[in-house]
């Protein structure tokens, strides 16, 4: 199963559905780039370390908690194939 990410988009029951998810796939120029779900944690509303780059190409996405806004659902996806 696949997403499509759209820039300023609101995503709706993304909790539900990302505990289903395992690939994303990514359309940039012609060329598709396939990423695999690795990480899904929690962090605080004000932490940005996640931000941070760490040398691996990844796709991270970020989204309140369902029920609490002040805590972040982190989905991380490291490109496995392009």
């Amino acid at each position: 199963m696949g997403i499509a990410l759209v820039p300023n988009a609101w995503v709706t029951e993304v909790t539900t559905c990302i505990r289903v998810i395992t690939e994303a796939f990514i359309t940039y120029e012609n060329v598709e780039y396939k990423y695999e779900v690795s990480r899904i944690y929690e962090v605080d509303e004000s932490d940005l370390s996640i931000l941070k780059s760490n040398g691996i190409s990844k796709l991270t996405l970020l989204t309140c908690k369902e029920n609490d806004d002040n805590i972040r659902l982190i989905v991380e996806a490291i490109l496995i194939d392009k």
